[in-house]
Parts: C-alpha cells; structure tokens; sequence
C-alpha cells in the first residue's frame, strides 16, 4: 500500500511547526523548512485544513513503514486542533515574515477553553497581508488584510463572523487611511457565540452523574453516548478530553461485575481504538505525563492495534523524549511482542538492535528462536543487543546460544556473552568458557572470562583459574601480572575450598601485588565466616 505525499507547502509548514515545538535551537533547520515553505508558493496559493492534515495522518499509520513526513503532520493537526484553526488559506507570493508568525503561534500552547482566542489575538498583533485563517465550527474567518499602500477598494471586510451575523463593514479608505478596527466586544463576542462549548461540558456532566450510578439495562446506552464524545473530541483533536472519557471508563468498568455489562465496555473501548485516534493519544505520551498511566491501562486493554502502533511511533520517533516514552510504554504492553520479533526482520539495524532490546526487558521466553536467528546479523551492535536479550530470557535453547557469542568477531559481543555466562546454570558453560580463554586474545575480555569462572565456582573453573594466578604458564613463559591479579580476584569470588587452598599458596608468591591480594582475600573469607557462626 503507497500513500501519496503531502502538498509540498503543507509538509514544510508542518516540518517548520515541528521545529519550533520539539527542536527551538535548530535555526538553520527552521530557516530551511521556512524556505522551502515560501519556495511552495512563489507561484500559486495553497491552503491546509484539518480535515486534510487528519486523513493523511491516518493513512500514513496505516503503512508497514511510517513516512518521515508524518510525525510533522501530526503535530500540525494537533495544534491546528488545539487552537480550533480548520484551515489555512495562502496566497502566492506570501511574506516570510507571516508564515513565521502564523507558524509560532501554532506552535505555542494552546489555552484550555478559549477556544482560539488567544492564537486569534496574535494573528491580529501581525495583520497579515497572505494569510487567511478559519476557525471553529461556527465558520468564523481571520481574511487577509489589504496593505495600507494599496487602494481597498473591493476589498473584503478584516473580519467576517458567519451564519447570518452582521458583518463589519470596511468601507473603502484612503490609500494613507488605515482599515477600520473591528469593535472591541467582537473578540467577546467570537469566544462566546462561535466557539462556545458550555453545553458540551454539561453533556459530559451529565454523562459521567449517569454512567456512576447504577448500570442496568441502560449501561450500553451510556457508555455509547459516552464514547460517542470522545470520539466528537478526537475529531476536533481534544485529545486530553478524550483521554478524560477513557479514564471515566476503566475507572467506572473495575467496579463492574456482570458479564454483559463488561462486554459492553469492550465494545466501546474498540470503538475508541480507531488508528487515527490511538495515534493521537500515543503522543501525548512523550509530553503528558499525568496520563501516562491512564494510557497505559488503555492500550493494554486494546491489545494489538495499540501495541503495533507503539511499535510503528518508536520506529519513526527522531527525539531521545519520544523515543524513552514509547519504548517504556512497550514494555509495559505484552501485545507488542509479536509486532517486535516482526522487527527483528527489518531492514534497519538500530529498528532490530531496538527490537532486540525491548524484547529482553520484556523477558518475552517465546522470543528466543527468532533471537537466535538475529546473532547471523551482519551488525555487531545488534547481535550485542541479541546477546544481551538471550541472557535476560535464560532459557534452554537461550543458553546454549550464547556459548556461541563466544567466537563471535567483535569483542563487544563476545565481552557480553562471557558475562552473561558467569552466573548461568548451565553444563556448557564452563566448558565454553575454558575454551574461550583459550582462544582469547583481548586483555579486557581474557579478564571477564575470569570473574565468569569464579562465579561458576565449579572444581575445573577452580582448577584453571589456580594455574593462571601461577606465575609461569605452559613451557614456562611468564603471565602478566594483570592476568595474574585478575585470576587471584576471581579465586577469592569462588571461595570454596579448593579456591581457599590455591589462595595459601599464593601468598608466598615473589610478587608482591599477587601475595598482598591472597592474603587480604583469606583474611576477608574467614572474617565472613566468623560473622556467621
């Protein structure tokens, strides 16, 4: 399935609103997109609508792979959304300077319930010349205003309230004569007229006294009038209303005993997991974080439309905040196992090292074939991430993997498995570990394997470990003192016997590192016991 891209305008005014929120001190990038922007339309106008913006944000998560252009859509929708702005009107040739101001003030948060009356006042501090702008549902419109240098004769009135409301007339001025300024109550008069949503807030009042009381027969008509808002919220990109209807909900439903009056909520928590509106609340977790909870026991509740959408935002996040929210949030989802063993497959090597990761956190057991077959990876990073999450997981076929790790070409993957290995209970690991130590060449990891073999503590890691704290090896040739010291350390971590044994005769070695580090071993192992008798 291909999605056909954005208007070239709509995509930089989106990249460009996505700058100014998420990256202030990106200038140069912010100068590109505005660039690019103005470039769209040096020939021809151009306008964006909500309506728009939302549908091909909702075809582009419907692909296997999100584009680049959508999270910038998004974003835009939202904010068109959160100053109650349906569209843009642009004409050609438009000031630089003007499409910066309208970008800022999308970009500013929007005001809880003045449904645009801010965003509006600063629109007027500009009076732009090339920017028309609708608003709210009434039809309310912002028009371009004629420069003062030219006649404007003709021209349309600065503002134009719609449905029949009288209009402010501007008659035709002198070139050197400003327009006529609107009359001061019509900002009052717009917030209270046009955008007024005191009767939406009753009806939610009014829903929730209800869907508290009692539920009987009338619970599915509740909880359809209920979620019927949230979706009306969703489309206007109310997305903390929405949020507020979904923890009315899983609040009201944990109380909930009968069988069909749970179905019942079921129905309608599908209903509000449409992709576009699952889409909006996701984001709201990098920012939100008084609701990360309530979205959490959502999603989970959803199940796999949510998991695979998490999933799909964490591919596509460019910010380290977005990046931390999702990948906390799929943790926390045990539907997004199988969307990441799918990514495992993918093309990327950071998607499948991510991928690698979050299914390790997840301690997903069911994981661990597809884990295996991701050590063949070409990138190390990954089959480090693979390794890493193979030893989380621990099972059978995990741990007999991970030996292999052990001839693995780079010593970063190598150093993981070796470390993995020290407390496995496993039969091959000390044998795979001898044989590792054997064939080692890297100081770093020859010590790792070391510190495994104390930990495993077994009499042939005991037995290896006295003669490499010796200081001659095969054919008498002499062992660095490190190898030495690391070997003595791991002896004192076995602390059995034998172990014990191969200290006291160390501390009579002629090097004086090697017996000082036996003898304060000894005496740390009978301290211990002493402490527990």
């Amino acid at each position: 399935m291909t999605v056909s891209p954005p208007p070239v305008f709509s995509r930089e005014l989106a990249r460009l609103v996505w700058l100014l929120v998420h990256r202030t001190s990106s200038i140069e990038e912010q100068k590109a997109a505005l660039r690019a922007a103005l470039a769209a339309v040096l020939t021809e106008g151009n306008s964006v609508t909500h309506t728009e913006l939302n549908g091909r944000v909702h075809d582009g998560t419907s692909l296997p792979l999100p584009p680049s252009w959508l999270p910038w859509l998004s974003e835009l929708a939202a904010r068109m959304a959160s100053h109650s702005v349906r569209a843009l009107e642009i004409t050609p040739r438009p000031k630089a300077g003007e499409i910066l101001a309208v970008a800022r003030a999308l970009a500013s948060d929007g005001v809880r319930g003045d449904q645009g009356a801010a965003f509006d006042a600063r629109i007027r501090s500009v009076n732009p010349e090339s920017v028309t702008i609708h608003m709210g549902r009434d039809g309310f419109v912002r028009r371009a205003t004629p420069p003062v240098a030219m006649p404007a004769y003709g021209a349309p009135p600065a503002r134009t309230p719609a449905n029949g409301s009288a209009a402010i007339v501007a008659e035709p001025q002198p070139v050197a004569r400003p327009p006529v300024e609107a009359p001061q109550d019509d900002q009052a008069r717009m917030m209270t007229r046009a955008f007024s949503r005191t009767s939406l807030h009753r009806r939610l009042d009014d829903l929730v006294v209800r869907l508290r009381g009692h539920l009987g027969a009338d619970a599915p008509a509740i909880l359809d009038e209920l979620a019927r808002y949230g979706e009306e919220r969703a489309r206007e990109g109310g997305w903390m209303e929405v949020v507020d209807v979904i923890a009315k909900l899983l609040e009201r439903e944990a109380s909930v005993t009968d069988p069909d009056t749970k179905r019942a909520f079921g129905v309608q928590y599908r209903r509000l997991s449409t992709p576009v509106i699952l889409k909006g609340l996701a984001e709201l977790l990098p920012y939100e974080r008084d609701v990360r909870d309530t979205l959490l026991t959502f999603f989970r509740r959803v199940g796999d439309p949510a998991a695979d959408l998490l999933v799909d935002l964490l591919t596509s996040a460019e910010s380290s905040t977005e990046r931390r929210a999702y990948r906390d949030a799929i943790v926390q989802c045990p539907a997004a196992g199988l969307p990441l063993i799918h990514q495992l497959r993918h093309p990327e090597w950071y998607v499948v090292r991510n991928a690698a990761e979050l299914l390790g956190e997840m301690n997903l057991a069911d994981a661990d074939v597809a884990l295996i077959a991701t050590l063949e990876h070409p990138d190390g990073r990954v089959r480090q991430a693979a390794t890493l999450a193979l030893i989380r997981l621990g099972t059978a076929k995990a741990a007999h993997t991970i030996v292999r790790a052990l001839d693995d070409p780079e010593a970063s993957v190598r150093l993981k498995a070796v470390r993995g290995l020290a407390t496995l209970d496993h039969p091959r690991a000390v044998p795979g570990l001898l044989a590792a130590l054997d064939a080692e060449k890297e100081e770093d990891v020859q010590h790792a394997i070391l510190g495994a073999l104390g930990k495993q503590g077994t009499p042939p890691a005991v037995e290896r470990l006295a003669r490499e704290a010796r200081p001659a090896g095969l054919l008498r040739r002499k062992r660095p003192q490190a190898l030495r010291l690391a070997a003595v350390a791991a002896l004192g971590e076995a602390g059995t016997e034998d172990a014990r044994a191969a200290l006291r005769g160390l501390e009579r070695d002629s090097d004086h590192e090697v017996s000082s580090l036996a003898a304060r071993l000894l005496r740390d192992a009978a301290a211990e016991v002493a402490a527990h008798v």
